[in-house]
């Protein structure tokens, strides 16, 4: 089993976690301070309805990377090009569905706020605006994105988004702290919009392939319905790990999200930990897929399961064990929400990444809903 290409999509990823995870241990506390937990939870449960919005645009980029990844051994330059137009007209197609949900969203946070005094409704509105763009242009960019990791080459992505990092998140804090969440907004829509362009350049000089042959709607109803399967299936992944900051924020109050989310700290790592292991995997099991090489598809796929199932249970163990003292060292006791809830949280998460791994071996064969 070649592992060159797994390695170095491994080491970016794994790099680009630690990176985040020490810039998030070092900023929520600063923003908790800066903002307190009422705006803080806001703009958490704002950014969660927004990863909902994001799967209204039918997935056309994200089932890019799967065809990319599977076509990779493949000389059919023309063919790629045409897989390229393809997601960029099913991605057109859906584009009034993205604008509408995030103007929708608009109209409605003011109930979706409902205990919200009235002038931080306005802001929170304005801030929807911001992020709406900071949607769409998200969108465009997850093209060149898409192309990058499905040619096996993530790791020039995630290298670039590393050294973004530490800029973004400067500007993020001296925003947030002049302006409020009005500043976070802006600061994400300049971030996303200087990325951009990078990832465009490094596309342009690491793909040779690179560029669209636009093609007819009969020629992309193939595509589009892989990528409504892949919508679907990404779908209900966001609702499953949406759902709480929703009705916490209904039910209790966005200033109630805080807690739920610094108790809630290592085991986001954990997930992003197993699924920047799958993600470093399964462009390599998409071209030896592609390539019809069966035998190599069963080697990556039985090295996945077994690599997984050892982090989330070691993992899952430490953070039952050590949870409780790690929240209350880094932001005070009165932010960890308890050890019931904390075992309930451990053991939906560690389902959700075993479920997520096979579901994304399943994409990138092409086959989903199939058995």
């Amino acid at each position: 089993m070649s592992t060159i290409k797994i390695r170095k999509n491994f080491l970016a990823n794994l790099f680009g976690l630690v990176v985040g995870v020490v810039v998030n241990l070092i900023m929520s506390p600063l923003l908790l301070g800066i903002l307190g937990p009422l705006v803080l939870g806001v703009w958490q449960s704002i950014l969660k309805v927004f990863s909902i919005i994001s799967m209204v645009d039918g997935r056309s980029m994200q089932s890019l990377k799967f065809y990319i990844a599977n076509m990779e051994s493949s000389s059919e330059n023309n063919a790629k090009r045409r897989i390229v137009g393809q997601a960029v007209q099913g991605w057109l197609l859906f584009l009034p569905l993205l604008i509408i949900s995030s103007v929708m969203f608009y109209l409605l946070a003011p109930y979706y706020f409902h205990s919200l005094d009235t002038l931080i409704v306005r802001q929170v509105q304005t801030v929807i605006l911001f992020l709406g763009l900071n949607l769409i242009l998200g969108s465009v960019v997850s093209m060149p994105q898409a192309i990058l990791v499905g040619s096996n080459k993530g790791y020039i992505f995630e290298y670039t988004r590393i050294a973004f990092v530490a800029l973004t998140n400067v500007l993020f804090l001296i925003l947030s702290k002049y302006y409020g969440l009005i500043g976070m907004g802006i600061s994400q829509l300049i971030g996303t919009f200087l990325f951009g362009l990078i990832i465009v350049f490094l596309c342009y000089f690491n793909i040779a392939w690179l560029g669209i042959i636009w093609t007819n709607i009969r020629q992309i109803r193939s595509y589009l319905r892989f990528s409504l399967k892949v919508f679907g299936w990404g779908l209900l992944q966001k609702l499953t790990l949406a759902m709480d900051v929703i009705c916490i924020t209904l039910v209790l109050g966005p200033e109630q999200l805080v807690p739920f989310s610094m108790s809630n700290f290592a085991l986001q790592f954990l997930i992003v930990f197993a699924l920047a292991i799958t993600s470093s995997i399964i462009p390599s099991i998409g071209k030896a897929y592609g390539s019809k090489e069966n035998h190599k598809v069963a080697e990556y796929v039985v090295f996945l399961r077994k690599a997984l199932l050892c982090v989330v249970v070691c993992f899952g163990i430490l953070i039952e064990l050590c949870n409780e003292y790690f929240v209350t060292i880094w932001v005070g006791k009165d932010y960890y929400i308890g050890g019931a809830i904390n075992t309930l949280m451990i053991t939906s998460s560690i389902l959700f990444i075993l479920i997520r791994s096979e579901g994304q071996v399943q994409d990138v064969t092409l086959q989903i809903g199939k058995t």
